[in-house]
């Protein structure tokens, strides 16, 4: 990377750190990249969960100088534990550049956990020797609905905050990351748009083009074939550090803004409480204070966004791995309040839906199968209420 540029390189990578997704996301640049960044986001914790190593890497897609963060795909990827046993993740086949450990393995107390990883083109990386920082409790999370605005206002919002209470120990230093999940019932499994229809074959299923003009402007919808539920991952950094708490109930804590997707039904919002240490929190505060609260890395140094990934090959590296004692919490986000008020629901795909229409072919409109994935699962959440 041109070190003159890598202070605008660096803040197109700090706006993605804020956000890992498992989709393509190009951004226009007015500088070249001479090697792509290594992104890593790599979260090891005690829960029985699927333990996960997200790898990314920015690279240059055109010659019209668009780079974008695309997956880093066939890596060989493990976790060594104690300096001995290694721990095989294995690339799910649905996100690629997404590596799973296998089923039951968790981070333990007492015991050391290493990162290392080695890419399709035999670059290898490493990261620091990490452990388990011992966590604490949720206490309890609840909800106030947040009105700005007139419905008929530009501007109106409408959203569910929520707050979490916990109780902070005295006798340690504690440093504190929140992260959710929402789960969300979808009952859209794919959208085609531009005069196009979805087809199942091949599979797993595409948009096919076959409308005349006059429907370039339509956007067909397609029903999922079963339960679906949309998974929408928390996009801010929220830390915090016990020096004014110590000792005390953490009370109040803001979590999470939670729209008005549905009105029919509620949503499971999965909160995580982890424990951090010191370098954790640091890395996460600069990546808050430059891109978060400034919008921008603006002239500082980018090493700053180095966490504790090493590479043997002089390739940058940015994200961390980290090892945490997890507190999880399901909390049901309960929409009845809305009910009330002449609040109109937002819609996962941002609109009201638009089914095909059917006709004389019963095989039309088809379902769409729910592919489990980052941001998709059939699988019910836990504490799920089902509309009745």
């Amino acid at each position: 990377m041109k070190r003159k540029n890598a202070s605008k390189s660096f803040i197109f990578l700090g706006l993605f750190l804020l956000s890992i997704v498992s989709c393509v996301e190009p951004f226009t640049i007015d500088y070249e990249l001479d090697t792509g960044v290594i992104i890593v986001d790599a979260v090891l914790t005690d829960e029985i969960d699927n333990q996960y190593v997200i790898l990314r890497e920015s690279k240059i897609l055109t010659t019209n100088k668009v780079s974008a963060i695309v997956p880093l795909k066939d890596c060989k990827v493990e976790i060594v534990v104690n300096n001995a046993e290694r721990i095989q993740f294995v690339e799910n086949s649905n996100d690629p550049g997404n590596y799973l450990g296998p089923k039951g393995f968790k981070a333990e107390a007492n015991k050391t956990y290493q990162l290392f990883f080695k890419t399709a083109t035999g670059k290898n990386f490493q990261s620091k020797i990490e452990k388990l920082e011992k966590g604490v409790e949720v206490k309890n999370i609840y909800q106030k609905l947040e009105v700005v605005g007139k419905p008929v206002d530009k501007n109106f919002k409408a959203n569910h905050k929520i707050y979490l209470d916990a109780d902070d120990p005295a006798a340690t230093k504690n440093y504190y990351l929140w992260d959710w999940n929402l789960y969300e019932q979808n009952e859209i499994c794919k959208s085609c748009e531009g005069g196009e229809r979805y087809y199942t074959k091949p599979a797993p299923g595409i948009c096919v083009k076959d409308l005349p003009p006059a429907f370039r402007n339509v956007v067909y919808d397609y029903e999922c074939y079963g339960s679906c539920w949309e998974i929408l991952h928390s996009n801010k950094i929220n830390i915090m550090d016990d020096v004014f708490s110590n000792g005390k109930t953490i009370t109040g804590r803001f979590i999470a803004d939670i729209p008005i997707y549905h009105l029919n039904n509620g949503a499971i919002l999965e909160v995580k409480q982890q424990s951090i240490n010191f370098p954790v929190y640091k890395y996460y505060s600069i990546l808050i204070e430059q891109i978060q609260n400034s919008g921008g890395l603006a002239d500082t140094p980018p090493v700053s966004l180095i966490g504790n990934i090493e590479s043997n090959n002089n390739e940058t590296v940015a994200g961390y791995f980290r090892v945490t004692d997890e507190s999880k919490y399901f909390y049901w986000v309960d929409r009845s309040d809305v009910l009330k008020t002449d609040i109109k629901p937002v819609f996962l795909v941002g609109r009201p839906t638009n089914f095909e229409p059917g006709g004389a072919d019963i095989t039309r409109p088809p379902l769409v199968q729910c592919v489990n994935s980052y941001t998709r699962t059939n699988i019910k959440p836990k504490g799920w209420k089902d509309f009745n």
